[in-house]
């Protein structure tokens, strides 16, 4: 015999559990009240890493109903090709597992397939809905006192934020967080913190980390977000304790007259392309370790550094000062042009120019990577040279590139920090720039063999590791 208890309780449950976390809800049958339909109960600190989509499928004893509305609220044209609307959105969820996406997209999606009708984000009109099918959001305090309410949770999440990361003890003061920080005396910095808020357990992860206002350790929301951010904050704080070096390397880096004109030449900053060359050092001398947590682990590993600093960045400088060179020729190579002559493919070459001089890519590639820069120039400045000639041929191969940059650029966009954190997405970053060159300059060698089956190769690699590292 069922229990009518539990079958309640499973299409109302008390809690909406999302990434280890029991958010606690309410149920109210108020009608125009603030609390009318479901409640849900979010302590401030976690309100950065809470759903931002998850709420939008309330709970499963509404779900239907809301689906229901929002199919009876489309255009006519289109709510006449999915009737009865019930028994439309039956097979629909049939098809669907909440989750942080999108509700509407999601359900667009399966009316699509199974019903072969196109349902544009503009036909939805979610603003006709009542409120009850939207989750109330209760906004409170570590101590549980009510900050604030809504049903919009990007208001809600805006309203709260901070210029300055927030503790996830929120309006307390956490221990381990520190400003102003000059040098490592703020004792050892565990991986993980564990505090409670409004009788939930917070968990954060400490970090140095490069604030608006200076140097600072804070408690970041994800573990991942805080290992790049203290390892950003670790090479500051060694740049800080280098003074000396970094003054020196400043001056000599990239100082001849030449690379004046090439500055100008590529709209490129040197103080900041010096700077990215300075800390691609210390990256790189954190390459396969941990960053350190403890004072004394800093201590040795900033000491390793500092004995080959000044001959390292000189020597990565003198490998992106040839690459600067051979890309202005390039550049006056491309200037001859007419104006609108090869304008797709021209633009192609200065975007992979662009990319390679970013902080992101300077800073964190490897130092191997980082000497093949010139060879990069040279495959551009041939690519410039026989433009004239070659130009369809120039444009098969851009269409060859595009796909698979568009893949990690995607990937990219889902999961911030991808090729820093994965191994296998940074080789994968690093291959696309061999890949162009083979494209490109055809007669160049590539540092290692590279083509449409070595990439799906690498990327099935790259998948595993997102799959095996979700956020």
């Amino acid at each position: 015999m069922r229990d009518p208890g539990t079958e309640v309780e499973a299409q109302f449950p008390p809690t909406l559990q999302w990434q280890g976390v029991d958010y606690h809800l309410r149920y109210q049958f108020e009608p125009g009240r603030q609390n009318d339909g479901v409640s849900i109960t979010i302590p401030l600190p976690l309100l950065n890493r809470a759903p931002r989509y998850l709420l939008d499928w309330l709970v499963p004893g509404l779900l239907r109903d809301k689906c229901v509305a929002l199919i009876k609220g489309l255009p006519k044209a289109l709510r006449k090709q999915l009737v009865p609307a019930p028994d439309v959105v039956d097979a629909a969820l049939a098809d669907l597992t909440p989750d942080d996406t999108d509700l509407c997209s999601a359900l667009a999606k399966v009316l699509k397939r199974q019903r072969g009708v196109q349902v544009n984000p503009a036909d939805w009109q979610m603003g006709q809905l009542e409120d009850f099918y939207r989750m109330n959001v209760r906004v409170v305090d570590v101590e549980g006192k009510l900050l604030g309410q809504g049903r919009d949770m990007a208001t809600l999440v805006a309203e709260f934020r901070s210029d300055e990361p927030r503790s996830p003890t929120a309006q307390k003061t956490d221990p381990l967080e520190r400003q102003n920080v000059e040098r490592w005396d703020f004792g050892a910095l565990p991986e993980m913190s564990r505090s409670k808020a409004a009788g939930l357990e917070v968990v954060a992860h400490p970090a140095l980390v490069v604030g608006p206002s200076g140097l600072a350790v804070r408690l970041l929301d994800y573990p991942g977000e805080a290992r790049l951010a203290h390892e950003d904050g670790v090479v500051a704080l060694a740049m800080k304790q280098a003074s000396q070096v970094v003054k020196s390397l400043r001056k000599a880096l990239f100082s001849g007259n030449d690379l004046v004109l090439a500055f100008a030449a590529l709209e490129l900053d040197r103080k900041r392309l010096v700077d990215d060359t300075i800390a691609a050092v210390a990256h790189n001398a954190l390459i396969g370790l941990e960053p350190p947590r403890a004072e004394a682990a800093f201590k040795n590993w900033f000491a390793a550094l500092r004995g080959v600093w000044y001959p390292e960045a000189m020597a990565l400088g003198e490998a992106l000062a040839e690459a600067l060179k051979a890309w202005t020729t390039a550049r006056t190579v491309s200037a001859r042009l007419a104006e609108r002559d090869y304008e797709d493919s021209q633009r192609d070459c200065w975007q992979g120019v662009q990319d390679l001089l970013r902080s992101e890519a300077v800073r964190y590639a490897s130092s191997d990577w980082l000497r093949q820069f010139p060879r990069y120039a040279s495959a551009a400045e041939h690519r410039m040279t026989r433009l004239n000639g070659q130009y369809l041929k120039d444009q098969k191969a851009v269409q060859t590139l595009l796909p698979w940059r568009e893949r990690l650029e995607q990937a990219q966009a889902a999961y911030p920090g991808l090729i820093r954190l994965s191994a296998e997405a940074h080789q994968y970053r690093w291959m696309l720039e061999e890949f162009r060159v083979s494209l490109f300059a055809q007669h160049m060698k590539t540092r290692l063999p590279v083509s449409n089956k070595r990439l799906e190769q690498q990327w099935q690699l790259v998948q595993t590791w997102i799959d095996q590292h979700p956020r």
